[in-house]
């Protein structure tokens, strides 16, 4: 389940008291374990030094979504399959890598799917904790949204331009691709923008006057064939300097990718583009790729065939892709037309039962609250002075919400959701 950080207490009260029947001694051990993992990934002091490494790219790749997906592999594999656990690691932050560069408008919603579709694979026994096993999965996203990218869209979007600071990232990929041996602090590293970007006189007169200077810059100077990595020793060196005196710099720089630069004359359009064929190719070689599809995207519909009525379950999925109609109660309809609105009606129905017993229970759920500014879009519940969320999650969440309320009440049997295939049903 998908929790707020705001809530996060109040699921953990339940988790203990309902989950594990108020196991105390157990909860501590299992937080004294994860609390080691959970620094590691937060100030990278894990006793292995390739690992760090690995986190410290996560880090970097923005990959807060993926946090408790990395923190469960660290929990399950440190001490007993750390090899296999490197190389998972690295495949994650290869595939975030690829997403942010070749599809950076995919949103946090996407990429937090992602992450807790696979924790819930592993722990359920759907899959395998190996590394060929999450490739599968990754490479065969249950949407469009999740697509991996592979080659052509990868070098496609590098040729293109993309967000710098993800050029160093890929750049050192590549150098301990071909290199082998690179050992490097990756916060010593700094990406350089060969053409500059923001052009010298001498710039834009080698370049071919002002309108034709500007062109190639709004062109070029993000994509791969202008960035280079250099020491952050060397960055204040190059600056805007012209490129001779920027080239003799270049051919110091320990990395081959960055010195080989240094071997064109001139550095214009035609070999920004020629640089840029070049690397882009060999990154893609460097940054591990996707296999084959071989599963369809899921579709939206789910078992759902035209119009029916369902049971209020916990952690039911079957209703993802459905749209909500009505909730029914003790035999009692209630129009309720987005999934958004289910808690509030749910909680209408309820406080309306036993104020008494709904407070008690409501006390205890992530969903309600007094305080309205505890939640972003807050409806109030009518005759009384409670308030529950009514936006900002999936539908799966709301439905988790509603049965966990319900259920503490007692009346979870009694609740019915009438729902709709859209793809099947007019209007």
């Amino acid at each position: 389940m998908k929790v707020r950080e705001s809530d996060t207490y109040q699921e953990f009260k339940s988790y203990v008291n309902d989950d594990i029947d108020g196991d105390k001694e157990q909860v501590l051990k299992t937080l004294l374990r994860l609390s080691r993992c959970y620094a590691w990934i937060i100030h990278l002091n894990c006793p292995d030094k390739e690992l760090n490494r690995e986190l410290n790219i996560l880090r970097n790749l923005k990959s807060n979504d993926f946090a408790p997906l990395v923190l469960y592999l660290l929990d399950r594999m440190y001490e007993n399959r750390r090899s296999e656990l490197h190389r998972i690691l690295r495949l994650i932050a290869d595939f975030l890598l690829r997403m942010r560069i070749a599809s950076p408008t995919t949103g946090s919603g996407t990429t937090r799917g992602i992450s807790f579709e696979l924790i819930r694979s592993l722990r359920e026994g759907k899959i395998e904790c190996t590394y060929d096993a999450i490739l599968f999965e990754l490479s065969n996203s249950p949407t469009p949204a999740g697509d991996f990218p592979d080659d052509t869209m990868f070098i496609n979007a590098m040729q293109s331009g993309f967000h710098y600071p993800y050029a160093r990232e890929l750049l050192l990929r590549l150098e301990e691709h071909e290199t082998k041996n690179i050992d490097v602090p990756i916060n010593e590293v700094t990406v350089e923008h060969l053409m500059p970007q923001t052009l010298s006189a001498w710039w834009k007169e080698n370049l071919g006057g002002n309108e034709e200077a500007e062109r190639i810059r709004l062109a070029y100077t993000n994509t791969i064939g202008n960035y280079a990595i250099v020491s952050q020793g060397y960055y204040s060196s190059m600056s805007n300097k012209p490129w001779p005196e920027k080239r003799s710099s270049l051919a110091k720089v320990q990395f081959i990718a960055t010195s080989a630069a240094a071997a064109f004359e001139q550095w214009n359009e035609a070999t920004l583009r020629e640089r840029g064929e070049d690397i882009a190719a060999r990154a893609a070689r460097a940054v591990v790729r996707p296999i084959a599809r071989t599963r369809d995207y899921r579709t939206r519909e789910s078992s759902v065939s035209g119009i029916g009525t369902y049971p209020l379950l916990y952690g039911d999925d079957t209703l993802n892709g459905t749209s909500l109609r009505a909730v029914i109660y003790q035999g009692e309809r209630k129009e309720c037309t987005t999934w958004a609105r289910l808690l509030s009606v749910v909680c209408d129905f309820l406080y309306t039962e036993n104020p008494a017993l709904f407070a008690e229970a409501a006390e205890e759920s992530a969903g309600c609250s007094k305080n309205k500014n505890d939640f972003r879009k807050p409806v109030q519940i009518p005759d009384s002075s409670w308030f529950c969320c009514s936006g900002g999650y999936s539908g799966i969440t709301f439905r988790n919400s509603a049965a966990k309320l319900a259920e503490k009440m007692g009346c979870l049997e009694s609740i019915q959701l009438e729902v709709m295939n859209p793809a099947e049903v007019d209007g």
